[in-house]
């Protein structure tokens, strides 16, 4: 345990952000070059338990050379002969050399941490456990890691050193033990938990030796916990009047609270993995290999190489997914995360044959029982065992005292009327994005879109017009239900529309035989719908402006089922968002026609996504006609980095290893942030009142949370099952040193939020 004292102004020396480091054995202090004093780190009232005071030695860069710089000269402990000196110092290197190895990288890629840091090396004087009389060593937690119970949790082995401990070959006897084995080391290390605690704030992981009745301490550090008991820490600690409220929640991680929101597997060790890839939507479910999206049941977990539009029925209808291609961000990814089921993307080494799945040479045939971990990734062959979690009333104490310190309004994407209860039960503010498309791909409206796309007549697309606006007044009729008097927005059509047609020559069949018209006519029209580059072309806005009567035909609905929702004695508070606008010609076009079907006296707003670099650029023209906007930052990350988030898992590993984030999972606060400010400026600058929200999946990870608070945004809308996690991180932000509140004047909440 080293205690170091911080100073006015840090500078960064490595990954540790402290002005002077020092090193302290029995009156010597070893010194980098930086110091300016000799301060011993650890404080008196602390040295008498620590095993002779450590010597903290910083790796200020990960290249050794600089290292090495930084050292102005090594002092040894006393007494060390110059043989074991230069042992000693080998050693040291290799400690920093470490921090380079391939475990080492691989670790810090699974966690998605950087790797300019470096490590520091501490040397203590040995003591031991296994010498006569009463000896032992042990760990302790100071309280359960597992349920948060406040009681002294760990093991202790008499006459042991810690290696004997920690590999397993010996089996350990209970802490409570020790209070009969060695009752003053017991009282004393009871003492020392509660002071360690007190003060470090939080639960401790204690490492403990004791040499002929003398105790002496290791190690501390927070020790790691179970979900529920983090949270159930937390609050005991309140309310035993040990922290605030405030430190509880800024002690808290909050991608902790995930393992409280989806299915997990217990004891994956006891599985055989058939393969890796990116976690892309966390969980775990049991199922059977599916290929072929027809064949989809309750109980297939789907495989494709990746998945598009029209696999949405069989991805809602199957228990998770697999795909060989794909990131973060993907659309597997994005659907599979707003339904909470668990999926894995860019599966490695793995291709689809006639046969079935191969993966190095193994293959696993249609229909064979695997176990998905969305979590961490892994695809695994047979049944495991999954545990459903549960909220505790302490975690829900918790999370209402995060709501009562945040500013930011957190808001769901969801599409359908389960998502958006479930939102709610997440404690959802409202609906910050409902994507109408997802509507569409039910098998009747998706044959009345398909109707209106490749019918041969104007007569036949009017018609299918006509059925679809009845059916899709019943579907946001249902949305608005579901949601009560919370805001939802409604994104009008965003994707192109060659995704909803048909691919397979039996779907092409069907339609050539109901329009009375030949295989070749339909493949031709499917033809001259397809484009190069869709993700850049008639999607968005413009399929509003080539097909006005569409984006009508949808207005019309909503208004519609808002009249009738209002009749049952509801208020729907409701905003229409134009996507993938970059000219104020094509928004004032579209504006135009979203008055002309007149909104009357209804609660209805008129909004953009801002999802390209000029639009981000133009906002102020944007701004002055419209009452709100959205960032979506999938595609405006997309279109800065000239990157396709359906194929930047390859990139993104490269990346990795020159210390570039995914820019799809960590908002690029550089470029993409840069974008988002300067819209927020200009924005602001004509319309002070206009709302302010981001709407990508971006919004889902608390690491960029702060810079949104920061920014003066005033809602982020994400997933359903990451509210949760959305909700601690924005109070953090709050009270955190990197939050500040939104400028005065700027717009903190949604319009009628």
């Amino acid at each position: 345990m080293l205690f170091r004292r911080p100073t006015t102004s840090p500078v960064s020396v490595g990954a540790l952000w402290w002005r002077h480091f020092y090193a302290w054995h029995d009156g010597y202090f070893f010194k980098h070059r930086s110091c300016t004093k000799n301060v011993p780190c650890i404080g008196p009232a602390f040295r008498p338990v620590f095993a002779a005071n450590p010597i903290l030695i910083p790796a200020t860069d990960t290249r050794l050379g600089k290292q090495l710089e930084g050292v102005t000269r090594f002092i040894p402990p006393r007494g060390v002969q110059p043989r074991s000196q230069n042992h000693l110092w080998r050693s040291i290197q290799a400690v920093w050399h470490s921090w380079n190895s391939p475990r080492a990288l691989a670790y810090r890629q699974h966690h998605n941490l950087q790797n300019d840091g470096g490590s520091a090396v501490i040397i203590q004087a040995m003591v031991f456990g296994n010498a006569a009389g009463r000896s032992g060593t042990g760990v302790l937690f100071t309280r359960r890691p597992d349920t948060g119970e406040n009681t002294l949790f760990g093991e202790f082995l008499p006459h042991a050193q810690g290696e004997d401990l920690v590999s397993g070959a010996v089996t350990p006897q209970v802490l409570s033990d020790l209070s009969t084995y060695a009752p003053k080391i017991f009282d004393e290390l009871s003492h020392y938990a509660k002071t360690l605690e007190r003060a470090q704030n939080d639960m401790q992981d204690i490492e403990f030796t004791f040499e002929k009745d003398t105790l002496w301490i290791l190690q501390t550090r927070s020790g790691k916990r179970t979900a529920n008991a983090a949270f159930r820490i937390a609050y005991d600690r309140v309310m035993a009047g040990e922290s605030t409220r405030e430190q509880s929640l800024t002690s808290l991680d909050p991608m902790t609270i995930d393992g409280l929101l989806y299915p997990h597997l217990i004891e994956p060790h006891e599985l055989s993995p058939i393969a890796r890839g990116l976690a892309t939507s966390p969980g775990s479910a049991i199922g059977y290999l599916t290929f072929d999206p027809e064949a989809v049941t309750p109980n297939s977990i789907l495989l494709r190489s990746e998945t598009s539009a029209e696999d949405v029925p069989a991805m809602l209808l199957a228990k998770g997914v697999v795909t060989l291609r794909g990131g973060m961000t993907s659309h597997a990814a994005v659907i599979m995360r707003s339904i909470g089921k668990p999926c894995i993307s860019g599966l490695e080494k793995a291709t689809i044959t006639p046969q079935g799945l191969e993966v190095n040479g193994s293959v696993f045939p249609i229909g064979t029982t695997v176990t998905i971990d969305g979590t961490a990734g892994i695809l695994f062959q047979g049944q495991g065992t999954i545990e459903i979690p549960s909220f505790s009333f302490q975690t829900s104490r918790v999370l209402s005292w995060a709501d009562e310190v945040r500013s930011l309004r957190v808001y769901a994407n969801a599409d359908t009327p389960e998502d958006i209860l479930q939102a709610v039960t997440w404690g959802a503010d409202g609906i910050g994005l409902c994507r109408t498309e997802h509507m569409m791909f039910q098998a009747q409206r998706l044959r009345l879109i398909q109707q209106f796309i490749l019918a041969p007549t104007a007569d036949w697309r009017n018609r299918a017009l006509l059925e679809l606006e009845i059916l899709h007044q019943q579907d946001l009729s249902a949305l608005l239900r579901a949601a009560g008097s919370k805001r939802l927005i409604v994104r009008l059509l965003d994707p192109p529309l060659h995704e909803f047609l048909p691919t397979s020559q039996e779907e092409k069949s069907l339609l050539a035989s109901h329009w009375e018209q030949s295989l070749q006519d339909i493949e031709h029209r499917i033809e001259k719908r397809s484009e190069k580059n869709p993700m850049m072309g008639q999607r968005g806005c413009r399929l509003g402006l080539a097909f006005p009567e569409l984006y009508a035909m949808q207005i019309r609905a909503l208004f519609g089922a808002m009249d009738q929702v209002t009749a049952s004695g509801l208020s729907p508070d409701c905003g229409v968002m134009i996507p993938l606008v970059s000219h104020v010609k094509e928004l004032q076009t579209l504006r135009t026609l979203f008055y002309a079907l007149d909104p009357k006296e209804r609660r209805v707003d008129f909004g953009v996504m801002i999802e390209t670099p000029r639009a981000a650029l133009i906002a102020d023209e944007l701004a002055q006609w419209v009452d709100f906007i959205s960032f979506g930052t999938n595609d405006l990350t997309q279109m800065t980095w000239g990157l396709s988030r359906d194929d930047c898992n390859p990139i993104t590993q490269t990346y990795h290893g020159l210390g570039i984030s995914d820019p799809f999972c960590t908002l690029d606060t550089v470029g993409v942030g840069q974008l988002i400010q300067w819209a927020c400026t200009k924005a602001q600058s004509v319309n002070p009142h206009i709302a302010i929200s981001v709407c990508g999946e971006h919004a889902a990870n608390p690491h960029n949370i702060g810079f949104f608070h920061r920014t003066g945004i005033g809602a982020v809308s994400c997933s359903p099952w990451a509210l949760p996690r959305v909700r601690l991180a924005a109070a953090t932000a709050v009270l955190s040193h990197d939050g500040v509140s939104p400028p005065k004047g700027q717009s903190a909440l949604w319009k009628r939020g």
